[in-house]
């Protein structure tokens, strides 16, 4: 069994300089064992990667007033995903790397600002505050790790 995504597609944020580029997925992977299949995953750190775009590109989208619920529903689910992503062994290093790369780097304060206002009584249900701790040291550099914002934790809406 092999799933097939075009590595020829590339996530942009209509505006901004930032990019995700699905050819990273095909470069930085692990082979993993499932039963009696072997399949390659994108490294974790670059799924948080990933992760972190969709919460910036889906609230891009959330203020174009169309599709609010849809919108809503997304971010709420990749802030879970990037809860649970954060569960686990981590390289900070590569995880600033990739947004570093990627341009979204300078966008690491308004990323954690939105998942800090989604962050809401429904989601404490499922994404404990401990888990909120892991994701503001991955984007915010605490504690060591080495990725910097050129505003943490401060949002400055672009698209008001």
């Amino acid at each position: 069994m092999s799933a097939y995504v075009s590595s020829d597609r590339t996530i942009t944020f209509e505006g901004l300089k930032a990019r995700l580029p699905w050819s990273w997925a095909a470069k930085h992977n692990v082979e993993k064992r499932i039963g009696k299949a072997t399949v390659r995953i994108p490294a974790v750190e670059l799924l948080l990667a990933y992760k972190f775009g969709a919460v910036f590109g889906r609230n891009i989208n959330l203020k174009t007033g169309l599709e609010t619920a849809y919108y809503q529903s997304k971010i709420w689910k990749d802030i879970y995903d990037v809860a649970g992503l954060s569960r686990l062994e981590i390289d900070g290093k590569k995880v600033g790397k990739f947004l570093k790369e990627s341009g979204l780097e300078a966008h690491t304060g308004e990323i954690m600002q939105i998942i800090d206002d989604h962050y809401t009584d429904e989601t404490r249900n499922l994404v404990k505050d401990s888990d909120m701790a892991k994701i503001r040291k991955i984007l915010t550099g605490s504690g060591g790790n080495p990725i910097t914002t050129k505003t943490p934790g401060v949002y400055n809406p672009r698209f008001s």
